[in-house]
């Protein structure tokens, strides 16, 4: 009997449990831009736009309190029509593609925002450059793998209707030439399935 009961046990455990566990968890669809630059290369302002998509599933931890990791591909770099040493007329442009593994913890401060802080991994797909000539394969001459830590705000527009902003910056040097990622990104957030 007792085998039975613990057998019982264990099997309701895995039949049942998910259930819990799937009225925890929202996924969501993630589309939109990045506006970004690269401190240390003699450049200012966020110039250089770009495309932000993937993946998201938020955990909830309890009413206030949830995880959040995330899988987008993310556009970085940086632009500039004019460059300090060289040519002025000149055209300098940095174009990085990233996989980007954000892991964020959120906090609800009200029922439609909520702040959010944690840290990327990305890995970096591709770099090119142009100094106004075409651009120039530069993958192999900076790190392949960037962390940076991050900060940002989501607002519930509806219950399966997010928008989100938050800023990241590179913990670590690029290359040589102490360059670091610095950018903005946008996002609407579509969530799929119930409501919390």
């Amino acid at each position: 009997m007792k085998k039975c009961l613990c057998l019982f046990t264990f099997f309701s455990f895995f039949l049942f449990k998910p259930t819990v566990y799937a009225q925890q968890i929202r996924n969501a669809i993630v589309i939109g831009a990045s506006a970004s630059q690269i401190d240390g290369d003699r450049q200012g302002g966020f110039d250089k736009a770009g495309l932000v998509f993937g993946g998201s599933s938020n955990f909830k931890i309890n009413e206030k309190f949830s995880f959040q990791p995330e899988i987008l591909f993310l556009q970085k770099g940086s632009k500039s029509d004019t460059v300090e040493y060289g040519d002025p007329n000149a055209f300098y442009k940095w174009r990085l593609n990233y996989v980007s593994v954000p892991l964020l913890l959120n906090y609800k401060i009200q029922p439609k925002f909520t702040l959010q802080a944690g840290l990327a991994a990305d890995y970096l797909l591709s770099a090119k450059v142009d100094v106004g000539v075409g651009f120039e394969d530069r993958t192999e001459d900076l790190q392949k793998f960037d962390l940076n830590y991050m900060g940002g705000v989501e607002y519930r527009i509806w219950d399966n209707f997010a928008a989100n902003a938050r800023y990241q910056y590179s913990v670590k040097w690029l290359d040589d030439l102490h360059f670091k990622n610095s950018n903005v990104v946008v996002t609407l957030r579509f969530y799929l399935g119930g409501g919390e």
